[in-house]
């Protein structure tokens, strides 16, 4: 009876395990703005106003699983689900266009830095024509290739922070009525325990009861 108790703890212990190589979990990144040029009023986005100097919080999310809609090894552009969330008071949720892996090395004017590039639009907010937000960060080197981050401590490994920008268009018209613009940062997110880790701590702990209760 014990045994079966042990194999059932150690069977539990590797479903998380499984699961995790059969669907891989979105990757999420936290990130704050810091704004460098703000106009418009923007209660209607996010329940206060916004000027130069305040702080902006946000959250990227995507999935990780997608593949590049091109073949040039140095530009990934990457038509993954995600969202981007934004603001101060309120948040708003802009869903994902396009995330872009740009190697420097296909610049024609290179600056030293590869660059990771999410795209969002939407067409449906209430009394805009459209609305578009960006956010792009650099790496600190050159030369990392187009693959898109498989995990948010990849993404935090080569990029850290870079422009920002939010635009929002009245119908039919060609200036943006509202603007933002400032500089973003990731936010380096808490370790938590590799799957294999976990594991071996909890096996540890099934064989410690196992022999506890043999020896009571």
């Amino acid at each position: 009876m014990e045994k079966r108790r042990l194999v059932l703890c150690v069977v539990l212990l590797l479903l998380p395990g499984i699961r995790g190589r059969a669907a891989a979990d979105p990757v999420r990144a936290d990130f704050t703005v810091t704004v460098t040029m703000a106009h418009g009023d923007f209660d209607t986005f996010f329940g206060t106003s916004i000027q130069a100097g305040d702080v902006l919080h946000g959250t990227l999310l995507y999935d990780p699983t997608g593949v590049p809609d091109a073949t040039d090894p140095l530009i990934g552009r990457y038509d993954v689900p995600g969202t981007l969330s934004f603001g101060a008071a309120a948040r708003l949720e802009l869903a994902l266009a396009q995330i872009a892996v740009i190697d420097d090395r296909s610049e024609s004017d290179p600056d030293g830095h590869d660059s990771f590039e999410a795209a969002m639009r939407t067409t449906t907010f209430p009394g805009f024509g459209f609305v578009d937000a960006s956010l792009q960060l650099d790496s600190a080197s050159a030369g990392g290739g187009s693959k898109l981050p498989r995990s948010t401590s990849d993404l935090l490994a080569r990029f850290r922070r870079g422009p920002f920008t939010f635009f929002a268009f009245p119908p039919g018209e060609d200036d943006p009525s509202h603007v933002i613009l400032g500089q973003a940062s990731l936010i380096a997110a808490a370790r938590t325990p590799e799957p294999a880790s976990l594991f071996l701590l909890g096996s540890g702990a099934c064989l410690l009861l196992f022999r506890r209760r043999r020896c009571g």
